[in-house]
């Protein structure tokens, strides 16, 4: 098994643990008894599993951005198309979703829309780091153009006498 493929089921597990977790809160904050109640303990495992398995393909899908080969807009496509596969193979199962023009229209437009604002706060966020780091180099390379060169001699000096402190 390569490397990819086993980064792929580490992800995720991982995901499936975090898909977990967060149905369990939402069902806390929710519909704190409606397992219980209603539905019974079959339901709720179901549901958990479910949820899990939602959170295993969207972490797993994310080894996508791990191809090297492939352009950032062809991974965030295969990953919005397995994210988008998984939301249509488990709303199918758990009745998410309908067998509709709208059942279907609706969530998947809520679905790309939410894809689309995590894509731009994850964009713009990494833009502003390479900002930074762009700026840094500048500055660096600047001190170094402007650096004579004994003050290389004077700063291994400097390093010197700190080391034999």
């Amino acid at each position: 098994m390569n490397g990819l493929w086993r980064s792929a089921l580490r992800r995720g597990a991982i995901g499936f643990a975090l898909g977990m977790l967060v149905e369990v809160g939402i069902m806390c904050a929710v519909s704190p008894g409606i397992f219980a109640d209603e539905a019974g303990p079959g339901a709720l495992i179901v549901c958990l599993v479910s949820s899990g398995l939602y959170g295993a393909l969207g972490m797993g899908a994310t080894v996508a951005y791990d191809i090297e080969r492939w352009s950032i807009t062809r991974a965030t496509l295969t990953h919005l198309f397995v994210a988008l596969g998984g939301l249509y193979a488990l709303g199918l199962a758990q009745g998410w979703l309908t067998f509709s023009v709208l059942g279907f229209l609706v969530p998947t437009l809520g679905f790309i829309a939410a894809y689309f604002l995590i894509w731009l706060v994850q964009c713009l966020s990494y833009r502003r780091k390479v900002s930074q780091m762009n700026r840094t180099m500048k500055t660096w390379k600047r001190l170094q153009r402007a650096r004579s060169p004994s003050d290389g001699a004077q700063i291994r000096l400097i390093r010197h006498a700190s080391e034999e402190d």
